[in-house]
């Protein structure tokens, strides 16, 4: 892990960059797929009460999060307490009643608490590539019943895996995703009735725009970009299975 660290902090990990963080501005969000993330919160229904994110990294979601739902209660699962610490002093992290990391494997987390809790929002950002245990079945099915009726799941992946979109197909009633403008897809599932057109996303990225102000065009960077992915045919024959 390094660390370079002036007004702007980025934080690698094995090489990769994990966040970039501006102190002091949990508004910023530099890459491409945070703000993808943002984006689909365009989704949401009504301000969500209880919030479940999967994986720390610099806490770019939760820092942003508790700012713009600032009574939602937020459950942070990640691997490694020296995140938490790097975060904490080099983000614009802090835990508080409303917003606790939880040290746990994250799909050992789910097998514990997915016929315990419910989640109006759950982002699952600590696994994009399989394989792994988070991108299998029997974790998606999981992580499904742990939406409430109108809960909204949102996933960072790293291109479209057919097994793993076949996987998250099997497990959700719907869902969509959107090209984040670099080598990452965001994911957005849901077991509700509800369709979301084109026109429909672009309407609620407007008001998300009004009312929150965020620092980049979420209708036209993204909202006017999501496709259904039900709406694509999907042949089950050319997937190699993720159980």
């Amino acid at each position: 892990m390094k660390l370079f660290t002036e007004h702007f902090n980025l934080i690698y990990v094995d090489g990769f960059r994990q966040s970039e963080v501006k102190t002091g501005d949990v508004e910023y969000l530099p890459i491409a797929y945070t703000r993808a993330v943002v984006s689909s919160l365009i989704f949401l229904t009504d301000v969500p009460k209880s919030i479940l994110l999967i994986g720390l990294g610099g806490a770019t979601f939760p820092s942003y999060l508790k700012k713009h739902f600032s009574h939602s209660k937020i459950e942070v699962v990640e691997l490694f307490q020296g995140m938490v610490t790097v975060a904490e002093k080099y983000g614009n992290f802090k835990q508080d009643e409303n917003c606790i990391v939880i040290i746990d494997d994250a799909a050992d987390f789910i097998n514990k608490n997915h016929n315990k809790k419910q989640y109006d929002l759950i982002i699952q950002d600590g696994c994009s590539i399989a394989p792994c245990p988070l991108l299998i079945l029997d974790t998606f099915k999981k992580l499904s019943s742990m939406l409430t009726p109108n809960g909204i799941y949102i996933q960072n992946q790293i291109g479209m895996d057919p097994p793993v979109i076949k996987n998250i197909k099997d497990s959700f009633k719907d869902f969509y995703y959107v090209e984040s403008k670099s080598i990452n897809q965001v994911i957005v599932a849901h077991n509700s009735d509800r369709i979301y057109t084109k026109e429909n996303l672009i309407l609620r990225a407007q008001m998300y725009q009004a009312a929150e102000n965020p620092t980049f065009n979420v209708v036209e960077e993204y909202a006017r970009n999501y496709k259904r992915l039900t709406d694509i045919m999907i042949n089950s024959e050319n997937y190699l299975e993720y159980k």
